[in-house]
């Protein structure tokens, strides 16, 4: 049995999370997580009288240690759960995005105490689209431009979106680069031509999208696109749980990431 925590218990994702838990008898909820002016703070979760708290020492559901905390919150929440499994020692799946420069080196740091498994998409799908994008910018090379476009919903605040950033670091990476020497977020202002080997990002935010990403490479004489659409959020929910059953039978801390779970 897997003694799990949810960190944004009754967000998008955690709200699947809690309906995952129920349905799996290998899994246990001791911990739902939300903020102290939520309103569904006090309210029953559902599972094993488990109610929504506000910290991991408010409650718990039973006197068995949390075996795994899973976060989709905000960089700022996300950043509480943190120094609260430091201080606990429990291993962190980390699927927030959006933190700051220090925030993610606060991550850095408390992985030479515990293990945490950060990942800016935990849908195996899209952790395979990283690996053919690293494959596609180096054989392809700075012949062939690279756009970048992400869709999500209205209500995501961080943009571009964890995911598209990655796309582009694996491609920069790739042809030798570090993304911010050659990424262009915004052409707007732009009275130049487009500068070889740069890599353009655009992010789209309306009604209820899940998540759609394209990274397309274009020469003058043809284009390679490769896509991913989420289709329902349940993807990102079940492999956060497969990164859960995973971290928790690492022993040694670490920062580590889907591709480790999925071996690629």
């Amino acid at each position: 049995m897997l003694h799990l925590g949810i960190y944004g218990a009754d967000g998008r994702i955690g709200t699947i999370l809690l309906d995952k838990v129920k349905e799996q008898k290998d899994l246990s909820l001791t911990h739902a997580v939300v903020e102290a002016a939520s309103p569904n703070y006090g309210r029953a979760t559902g599972i094993d009288g488990v109610a929504y708290a506000s910290n991991l020492s408010e409650q718990e559901n039973t006197q068995q240690k949390c075996d795994v905390i899973v976060d989709f919150s905000v960089p700022a929440a996300s950043a509480k759960c943190l120094a609260a499994c430091l201080v606990n020692k429990i291993p962190m799946v980390i699927g927030t995005t959006g933190h700051s420069q220090q925030q993610q080196q606060n991550i850095e740091k408390a992985a030479l105490e515990i293990p945490i498994l950060q990942a800016s998409n935990m849908s195996m799908a899209v952790n395979i689209c990283f690996m053919l994008i690293e494959k596609a910018a180096s054989l392809l090379g700075e012949e062939y431009d690279i756009e970048i476009i992400e869709q999500h919903h209205k209500h995501k605040i961080d943009a571009p979106s964890g995911t598209a950033l990655e796309m582009g670091k694996r491609a920069a990476q790739a042809r030798g680069h570090k993304l911010e020497d050659v990424v262009e977020y915004d052409r707007a202002s732009s009275t130049s031509p487009r500068k070889k080997g740069n890599i353009g990002m655009q992010s789209v935010r309306g009604g209820k999208i899940a998540g759609v990403h394209d990274i397309m490479f274009i020469s003058d004489n043809e284009q390679v696109t490769i896509s991913h659409q989420a289709h329902s959020r349940g993807i990102f929910a079940d492999g956060a749980l497969r990164a859960a059953r995973w971290l928790a039978k690492q022993k040694s801390p670490g920062l580590y990431s889907m591709a480790d779970v999925l071996n690629l």
